[in-house]
Parts: C-alpha cells; structure tokens; sequence
C-alpha cells in the first residue's frame, strides 16, 4: 500500500452541495453512501451507490434509483463520488421505465436490474435498449428461476446476495452459468466465511464488510512498532499535545522519525529552518498537520497486507464521527471521536479482537465503552457512522434524534470525509 505523507492542514474542502432541485423547485436533501466491490485481489474495482431522497423519506421513496442518478450527475458529480471507480448502481422499475440511467457514461457504470424487470413486458423493452446502447447489466439478486429466462441475455453478471438464499443455490448458479460467459457479484459479503465461499464459486468480484472483519488472531499482543504507532496516535487525539510523550515515542520507533524528517524536506513545504530535534520539527510542521499527518502514516503503516479501501475507510469514519462529534457540542473532544473512527478498524488491521487491542491503549473511558457496544455519546455517534456507512437510513434517523445532531447536514459531512481522504491518494 501506498500512502501520501500528509494530509493537507486542514481536512475540509468546499462543501459540495448536498441538495437537488426537483421540478416544482424545492429544495431536497439527497443522502448517499458509496460501498466498495473488489475484485479477486481485494483491488477496489468500484463502488455501489445507495440514495435516500429526502430527510423524512424512510420508508418509501417513489424512486430511489432515479433519486441517485440525479445525484450522481448532478448535484454530487460522479467522478466526486467515485472517481476513476466503476460505479455498480441498483436500478428500480421507474428508473428503467423512465430512461433515467442512460444519463448516465456507459464506460463508468454497471447497472443492476431487479427481478420484477423480467415480468414487466416495457422493462424488459428497458433492459435490451440499455444492452443495445452498450451498458453493462447485472441481474441483482439472481437465482437459477424461469423468471429470469427473458432478460437473461441483456446480462453480463449476475449478482448473488450471501444474506439470502443458500449455498447449494449459489453453487448451482455458478455451476451452470460460468460455462456460458457469465461473471459473479457477491453481494453482501459481510465475513471471512462469506468470502472463502464466494472465491470457491469463482466469483469475479465481491461487495461487503467482509474487509473490516479481522482473519484470525496471530498473537497474544500486538508487536512493538505497531503498538507504538497506536499510542501516537492516542496522543495527537488529546486536546493538548504531550510533546514530551510524543518525543518519547518517536525515540521507540526509527522508521517513524525519518518519516517525519523526510516529510519536513519535502519540496511541499519548502522549509528555510534546519531541523534539530522532534519537537523542533513539530513546530515546523504545525499542530493541525501534524495531527492529521500521524493519522495518515500511522494507520497506513499498520495496513500494509490488507485491502487499501480498509485504509479509506477508517480515515473516513474518522473525519465523519469527528464532524459529529462536533455538532453534538463535543467541542475540543471531536479528536477523540476522530480517533474513534481510525481505531474502529483496528481489529481488522492487526487481527486481533478489539478487546485485546483496547488493554493496550491508553484511550479514554468513553472511546473503549464505545467501541465494545457500551452506551454513551461516544456510541450513538459510533453508531449513526455505521448506520450511514451501511445506508441504514431509518437507524441514522433515530440515532441522529437520540443524539442530538442536524440530520440534513449528514450528506455534506459525508462528501467532505470521502473528498478528504481521496485527496491524498491512499
């Protein structure tokens, strides 16, 4: 994995506008998350797209498809989303019906038709102009059924959901689909179990939390250098900076020192002033880049042997829970939400179970209540991430009233997280 040495000072960009207008005018909240699908390497191959249209509408929504593609090309910008990414989208009826997806760049897209389109004789109309005009089809949620037959041949993958369904039907879809140039989609893979499955069925591309889940547990304690990397990263989360522990720890660990020294005579900053010691090179650097340059190169240093979207995801939970954090009047305490969201992957990175992990920090009372399902504020904001994350829109809802933060600026606080680690190219 490769990781830029800093993060720019301040980790904000200009708000991208987390509104749309509709026909009659009025303004409509848009909320969106983005989910990574992999290929065979664990490489990013894309992300799947999930739209709630509106802040009161949860349980309906007359076309939440359609809601995304307007979002995607208008209000967030598709390349903002995704960048250079595939982007894997759920199409609905009306958004077939209506034409809305070939607003959409057929090189960028793959689209995924539910199963009532192959009932419905103008959605299977839909589904061959789509094919026609060269886009990519995935039958969502696909099972060897008659029902399928119509469209069968608009598709180009078909998409296993591991939630749903058995194994033997998953492995009779690839057994009898493989042999005719069809590509597999596990959809929701959400463990190591689901993966190994998965890879046996020669799936060609995976979508799932299964990357957050650690694989097994190699050692009773975490390693030295590593453990050092995690008590920085505790120590730049505290209001006040230690310098005297910061320097104590910097002497523990050699390859972290040069980093910094390599940083600081970087052409970026453009340095007049020779370094003399650590606490003269913090100085240099600033407390606020210095803050987020930790983050960026300690967790990207414990996730060398995993998945880089592991890495983007914890730096972005971290700016997210930190933005809440401060809406819910957390004040100078928004670091420690902050370094909440980058431990959240910690099991993962190393592992090793979060408990363990956490008997080896000094973190704060409220991050380890937290972290092991505890109740505080800490935890509803832990929550109202994953709830986004995830695109549990209802639960956001509920935690957002819980807690005690404005729900319609969730999408703007998302954008600006995703925006944020993206522009340093983890």
């Amino acid at each position: 994995m490769t990781t830029q040495p800093a993060l720019p000072a301040t980790m904000t960009i200009p708000e991208t506008s987390a509104l749309a207008a509709p026909s009659d005018g009025k303004l409509t909240e848009r909320f969106i998350s983005r989910h990574p699908v992999f290929n065979r390497e664990q490489k990013l191959h894309g992300y799947e797209l999930a739209c709630r249209d509106g802040a009161a509408d949860l349980l309906s929504c007359s076309s939440p498809a359609t809601a995304a593609i307007a979002d995607a090309t208008m209000s967030f910008g598709l390349h903002a989303l995704t960048g250079a990414a595939k982007v894997f989208l759920r199409l609905d009826l009306t958004a077939l019906r209506t034409g809305a997806a070939l607003l959409l760049p057929r090189e960028h897209v793959i689209l995924q038709i539910p199963a009532q389109a192959a009932a419905e004789p103008d959605t299977i109309e839909a589904c061959r102009a789509l094919c026609k005009a060269g886009y990519l089809l995935s039958l969502d949620r696909f099972e060897d059924q008659p029902a399928w037959q119509p469209i069968l041949n608009t598709a180009r993958y078909l998409n296993l959901d591991f939630q749903s369904g058995t194994e033997t039907a998953r492995r009779a879809v690839s057994q009898q689909y493989l042999s005719r140039g069809f590509e597999l989609i596990a959809n929701r893979v959400d463990s190591i179990a689901n993966l190994n499955e998965s890879r046996r069925l020669s799936c060609s591309f995976y979508q799932g939390f299964y990357f957050c889940q650690p694989t097994l547990v190699r050692t009773r304690e975490i390693p030295g250098n590593k453990l050092a990397r995690l008590q920085l990263l505790d120590a730049v989360a505290a209001p006040v900076l230690s310098y005297p522990r910061i320097e104590e720890i910097f002497r523990q660990d050699p390859a972290l020192t040069y980093k910094l020294l390599r940083f600081l005579n970087s052409p970026k900053l453009a340095l007049r002033s020779e370094v003399r010691s650590i606490r003269h090179a913090l100085g240099l650097l600033g407390e606020s880049e210095f803050r987020r340059w930790v983050s960026v190169i300690t967790v990207g240093s414990l996730a060398t042997d995993k998945p880089e979207e592991l890495l983007r995801t914890a730096l972005t939970r971290a700016l997210f829970c930190e933005q809440l954090g401060r809406s819910c009047g957390l004040g100078p305490r928004s670091g420690e939400v902050f370094l909440m969201g980058l431990v959240s992957v910690m099991d993962a990175l190393l592992d090793c179970p979060m408990p363990q992990i956490l008997s080896q920090l000094p973190l704060s009372a409220d991050i380890r209540t937290a972290l092991v399902g505890g109740k505080n504020l800490f935890r509803d904001i832990y929550d109202a991430m994953l709830a986004y994350e995830r695109a549990d829109w209802l639960s956001f809802h509920d935690i957002a009233a819980r807690a005690g933060f404005p729900e319609t600026n969730a999408p703007s606080w998302y954008l600006s997280a995703i925006h944020s680690v993206d522009a340093v190219s983890v």
